[in-house]
């Protein structure tokens, strides 16, 4: 059985912050070969042709598995052992203060105004990195700092995975999350929605309120409340301030005298105005739809059509 190559083997080339990865990778291969020693010292060949063509082919895998960057660091350097004490001392002390920062990042990351997906990419970053150079962080840890990243706003749902029993992969916590996000803003949106709305109600009531007072649901000798009404209802027609209440008809019970407010049937749903009236009330207000409608519309349905 023929042997992998060097290019089968390590696919990642050592760069100034991957050591204790690269380094995982390429001792296999020469401990599969027999060439480890010539890197820690523990070889003992039988004779010095032999051990030195072995030496040259560790340093040439060696060479070949680091970043041009990095390859500029053992330039010169002529054996194995020398190669690999040199990249040791420079990369590996590096590795693990760079593998220090990177987790502290990770433990203070916050979400602050990033969306779920731009924040757990971040967090899925750090992670690879702390995994590239051998530093691997569990699920339940990064799950941890996933969560008191989170804003106030995700609160609830923290207490609701903190809380349950089942256990959670970074897979299942993000899912979690995102769900969380989109019912989050959704909320959020609907709130606004609303405000605005009302708002806009308030604002309308205002206006309708001016218009109330010029289609004049009073009477300016009973109240003082306008005098467009009759102006409406006696089509341009001024009143006259001695006009009585006998001399009207209600608009909903056609029966004379007595106002709106006192008509025994203004309570009644289930009264139905007649249908002259409504034809009345079709005249009156200008309305141009189909005049059938108001054949079916009962006597506070008619009410809601004229003062609203």
């Amino acid at each position: 059985m023929s042997s992998p190559s060097i290019s089968q083997v390590i696919n990642v080339k050592l760069t100034q912050e991957n050591y204790l990865l690269w380094s995982a990778q390429i001792l296999p291969y020469l401990r599969s070969q027999g060439l480890v020693g010539f890197v820690d010292g523990s070889m003992l060949p039988p004779n010095q042709r032999l051990r030195l063509s072995q030496d040259q082919l560790v340093l040439s895998l060696i060479n070949s598995s680091v970043t041009e960057e990095v390859l500029s660091t053992v330039v010169g350097i002529t054996t194995a052992r020398e190669a690999w004490d040199t990249l040791e001392r420079q990369f590996a002390s590096t590795s693990r203060a760079r593998a220090m920062q990177i987790r502290m990042e990770l433990s203070t990351i916050q979400k602050k105004d990033m969306t779920i997906a731009d924040y757990f990419r971040k967090v899925k970053r750090l992670r690879d990195t702390l995994a590239a150079i051998g530093k691997r962080v569990e699920d339940e840890e990064l799950i941890a700092y996933m969560l008191q990243g989170l804003g106030p706003d995700y609160d609830p749902f923290v207490t609701s995975i903190t809380t349950r029993t089942d256990v959670y992969t970074v897979s299942d916590v993000y899912a979690h999350m995102l769900s969380y996000e989109m019912r989050h803003l959704r909320n959020g949106t609907l709130e606004q929605f609303s405000s605005a709305n009302n708002v806009n109600r308030m604002s309308n009531r205002g206006g309708t309120n001016g218009r109330r007072g010029g289609r004049g649901r009073g009477r300016q000798s009973n109240g003082g409340r306008g005098q467009t009404w009759h102006t409406r209802n006696n089509f341009g027609r001024q009143p006259s301030k001695a006009q009585s209440n006998s001399d009207k008809v209600y608009q909903i019970c056609g029966k004379p005298n007595h106002d709106a407010l006192q008509c025994w049937h203004i309570f009644d749903q289930e009264y139905q105005a007649e249908d002259n009236l409504k034809q009345a009330v079709v005249a009156i207000s200008g309305y141009t739809g189909d005049a059938n409608w108001f054949v079916h519309l009962s006597y506070w349905e008619l009410i809601n059509f004229w003062f609203i």
